[in-house]
């Protein structure tokens, strides 16, 4: 994704939008876990929007000590603006409020979708969705 959009690792500014509802997941690291474990390596900026901001003051004093980031934890209300340029949306119900991102922010959902007409929602207890399309032949 960073490649297609001219962007490399050090120029990545991720926006993380923290989950709305991380009781979900059953005996597992809930998602937003698991994408900053992949992404803390290397990573020169991040903002994180919450409403739980203790939850990850621990792993905010880890990033500082470890690799001498300071991560912005801002809360959800999104009256701070934030200065990322890409947001990485957790939360799975709700519209995103995309005026209060930086203009030129790509912004991934990774559990919203707008599902269209002949696409089918499979929806798995443990698991992510799935999207199935019929091509045209």
């Amino acid at each position: 994704m960073l490649e297609l959009r001219g962007l490399d690792y050090r120029r990545f500014r991720p926006i993380l939008i923290d989950t709305d509802c991380p009781g979900q997941v059953f005996g597992e690291e809930v998602d937003v876990d698991q994408v900053l474990a992949q992404m803390e390596d290397g990573l020169n900026f991040l903002e994180i929007c919450t409403d739980r901001p203790d939850y990850f003051t621990d792993w905010k004093d880890y990033m500082e000590a470890e690799y001498g980031l300071i991560v912005r934890i801002v809360p959800k209300s999104r009256d701070i603006p934030l200065y990322g340029n890409m947001v990485l949306d957790f939360e799975r119900y709700g519209e995103a409020d995309v005026s209060c991102f930086p203009e030129d922010a790509i912004y991934l959902p990774f559990q919203k979708r707008k599902w269209e007409e002949d696409c089918l929602d499979i929806k798995v207890p443990i698991g992510y969705n799935m999207l199935t399309v019929r091509a045209e032949r």
